[in-house]
């Protein structure tokens, strides 16, 4: 039986097209499949409901244009700098994507690999 992940999605240059409200090509139905094979969709970003530079891109317009899209999703975090790192004792895998780039839907099935300790 497959094991469901947590999917986490930066907002600014990998599922929208940098500084805009435009998804790169081909991650609205990335994210749409995932959540339906199961998966959690959350969403970091830097972008703030209040005071956020620039102003065009507040968290409010983003959920609407998320909504827009028809994208289903399970959180979205914002006021998150960057790097970000994570740590989890069950694995983590992080994918170094280039900014504005389609995602590597290969490079995202590397989690199936067992990463616990414990296994």
């Amino acid at each position: 039986m497959k094991k469901s992940a947590t999917y986490i999605f930066d907002l600014d240059g990998v599922f929208f097209y940098y500084g805009t409200m435009k998804p790169v090509s081909g991650v609205v139905e990335l994210v749409n499949d995932l959540k339906n094979q199961g998966h959690s969709i959350v969403f970091l970003t830097a972008r703030r409901r209040k005071k956020n530079d620039p102003p065009h891109l507040t968290i409010e317009k983003t959920e609407r244009a998320l909504s827009a899209l028809g994208v289903e999703y399970d959180a979205l975090v914002e006021g998150v700098g960057s790097p970000r790192i994570v740590i989890n004792d069950e694995g983590a895998i992080a994918v170094t994507h280039i900014r504005d780039a389609p995602i590597d839907r290969h490079a995202l099935t590397q989690w199936q690999t067992p990463l616990r300790s414990d296994l």
